[in-house]
Formats: C-alpha cells, structure tokens, sequence
C-alpha cells in the first residue's frame, strides 16, 4: 500500500512538474520542474517511511540491494 502512495505521489509531482515545464517562460522552464520532480520524490519517500511497515521497508531495501538501477 505504502509503495503505491510513493509512486501516485511521484507521479502526480512529474505531472505538475511537466504542466510547468510548457506553461512557463523560457527562463524558468528547467529550474522549475526539476525543483518540482525533486520536492515530489522526497516527499514521496517521506511518506513511504512514514507509512510503511518495517517488513515493506525491508522488501524495499533488499530489493534495491539485490536488483541495482543499471
């Protein structure tokens, strides 16, 4: 359940984020959506840590460990 809230959370943070990235002006167009994904993230793993059980964080954990992003 926890690991769901992570992604909707995240996922809704890229959506906002990328609404800003075409609504914005040209200066901002970077800086914005990538504060806006990396605000996203954290607060998606805050409440993953907050939310979750100690035996999902655990799974979590071993799973990162085991299967390393390429």
């Amino acid at each position: 359940m926890a690991e769901f809230l992570r992604l909707g959370i995240f996922l809704v943070a890229l959506a906002i984020a990328a609404f800003a990235f075409f609504l914005l002006p040209t200066p901002w167009a970077w800086l914005v959506p990538l504060v806006i994904a990396t605000v996203g993230g954290l607060i998606a793993d805050r409440a993953f840590k907050r939310l979750a059980s100690t035996d999902e964080i655990r799974r979590d954990l071993e799973d990162r460990t085991l299967n390393p992003p390429p």
